[in-house]
């Protein structure tokens, strides 16, 4: 695919992104989203189930082993987007909710501050194969920033 085919789809995913009829999920998330690092990568996989999820698992590769880290999922319930995130030893293995804040075409940010961290989640779609996610807590110092590119 060249460039400009590139950001013709990029483009097409952004506009169809937009609804007069309440939210809509990002589908521009479907895929693998990967980034290497030292030891293996670390990524996340989502999966559009239906018009209303989106299933996904944070992943980690480290020294040859694949290790799902959470369960996450994006969701709409009630004319509300949502994206929950469960982690086995972590909240008693209850998901935990971050309630959309800002939903704008290729960048969504959810929020929960009553969580201890994090208590904000950005999604932040920089060109067809390039996604910035954000995580951050109560303090500055708890801000991580994290590239990804798709598979």
């Amino acid at each position: 695919m060249n460039k400009y085919s590139q950001y013709f789809v990029f483009l097409l995913i952004i506009l169809t992104s937009c609804s007069a009829d309440g939210p809509e999920l990002p589908l521009w998330l479907d895929g693998e989203w990967k980034t290497n690092n030292k030891s293996g990568f670390v990524g996340e996989n989502w999966v559009v189930e239906n018009d209303t999820l989106i299933m996904g698992q944070g992943l980690v590769h480290v020294g040859g082993q694949l290790k799902a880290m959470e369960e996450i999922s994006i969701f709409i319930s009630k004319g509300q987007i949502y994206y929950g995130a469960k982690v086995a030893d972590q909240n008693e293995g209850k998901q935990i909710l971050f309630k959309a804040t800002l939903i704008a075409p290729g960048h969504l940010v959810f929020e929960n501050p009553e969580h201890d961290f994090p208590t904000r989640i950005v999604y932040k779609l920089k060109d067809p194969v390039t996604l910035e996610v954000n995580i951050s807590g109560r303090d500055e110092e708890d801000t991580r920033t994290i590239e990804l590119n798709k598979r």
